[in-house]
């Protein structure tokens, strides 16, 4: 049981939620989470493998190569490239399925222990209410989300910075890092809102687990095959990620033969991007708010 009934029904403080009560669901979530050593294994290896990538690639970069061929470059006559629009653009490309498994971790198991547990009823009681625990469970999801995503993108940008050897290079690509971290918001909120829409779903962790990589699985197959058979990129925009990958492939500061020299999404419209992401989230949050709000709330 997540909670000591016996301690809750003995609970005579005030009768209405505070915007402290998210905060100590949040919190209480992300210290759980963080005793498992797989999650502090991910985590770690996530933001040190970027960052020791950047080192090379900055280092290679100095004498004279770097991640994108120099025959390349001269093919698509391209004067120079953005190292740092780069890497985040590679980064994005291998993202997608570990911030889907790692929501399959973090996310899918939240409301599902809750609703197998039968413990929703009591968290309701008071002195918490339905907006303050969906609030709750999606920042701590969030949280976990925000250190594969965006951390990584920080360090990054720190890397660049500290290995230019020209002065304003901070400000220079100030735009880029903003861009990159923007991108990495946007999948932070997709991501959350569909592990948390599934695992409201169901009461057993493991079935949310699976269906969550399922979604970005299946989708992810399902969209290029059709794409593809029908010759209608924006069908691409049904699988989840991909939709953020294009939407971070706009933002980067990178030629446009560049991006479709390295990712084929580059044909999907921008806007077909944008429809799927609202779409995504929305459906996920509206199946998320109509099974909470469906638990009677004890009084």
């Amino acid at each position: 049981m997540p909670i000591d009934i016996a301690s809750y029904r003995r609970w005579e403080g005030r009768a209405r939620p505070t915007p402290f009560s998210a905060l100590a669901i949040a919190t209480t979530m992300v210290r759980r989470r963080m005793r498992l050593r797989l999650v502090r294994w991910i985590v770690g290896g996530f933001t040190v493998v970027p960052c020791v990538f950047a080192m090379l690639a900055f280092y290679a970069s100095l004498q004279g190569e770097g991640p994108i061929d120099r025959s390349t470059v001269d093919r698509l006559g391209l004067a120079d490239v953005n190292m740092l629009g780069i890497l985040n653009f590679l980064f994005d490309q291998m993202a997608g399925f570990f911030a889907m498994l790692f929501a399959a971790l973090v996310a899918a198991p939240l409301i599902a222990e809750d609703r197998r547990a039968h413990a929703l009823p009591l968290y309701f009681s008071r002195p918490i209410g339905h907006i303050e625990y969906i609030v709750g469970k999606a920042a701590s999801a969030a949280f976990f989300l925000a250190l594969l995503l965006v951390l990584p993108r920080v360090c990054m940008y720190l890397v660049e910075v500290g290995f230019s050897e020209t002065d304003g290079t901070a400000m220079r690509q100030m735009p880029t890092f903003l861009a990159s971290c923007a991108t990495g918001a946007i999948g932070v909120v997709l991501v959350t809102s569909i592990g948390l829409g599934v695992s409201s779903l169901t009461e057993r962790p493991t079935y949310a687990a699976l269906t969550l990589l399922g979604v970005g699985v299946i989708m992810a197959g399902l969209s290029f095959h059709l794409a593809l058979a029908l010759g209608k990129p924006s069908l691409l925009a049904l699988s989840p990620y991909a939709c953020v990958q294009r939407i971070g492939m706009e933002l980067m500061v990178i030629p446009e033969a560049l991006r479709a020299e390295m990712n084929a999404l580059s044909v999907m419209p921008i806007r077909a991007a944008w429809t799927g992401v609202s779409i995504w989230t929305a459906l996920s949050l509206g199946v998320l708010v109509l099974r909470v709000r469906r638990v009677e709330v004890v009084t």
